[in-house]
């Protein structure tokens, strides 16, 4: 909520990235939608937790900067616990 406070000017170029993002997002969302409708939960949530990896790379290589110690911490906690929910689903 503190970022309203701090928005760019709306040039041409802002609004391009802002509707950029804004459709990748809903693009990506529509794919976990329908990867979800043919395949088990279980099959699909290890490739949504690899977003977490891919994420914190592509930070590093565009913009040169990786997560704090704090961050990573929480990445970790995130992704354990989604890699134990796999593994706790498939001996269930």
């Amino acid at each position: 909520p503190l970022g309203v406070t701090q928005i760019p000017p709306l040039d041409q170029t802002t609004v391009i990235l802002i509707v950029l993002s804004a459709l990748g997002s809903a693009f990506g969302n529509m794919l976990i939608v329908l990867a979800n409708r043919r395949a088990n939960a279980t099959t699909i949530a290890p490739l949504i937790y690899s977003q977490l990896v891919h994420a914190t790379f592509l930070g590093w290589l565009v913009f040169g900067t990786l997560p704090d110690g704090l961050s990573l911490i929480g990445l970790a906690v995130i992704m354990a616990s989604g890699i134990a929910s796999v593994w706790i689903a498939r001996k269930a």
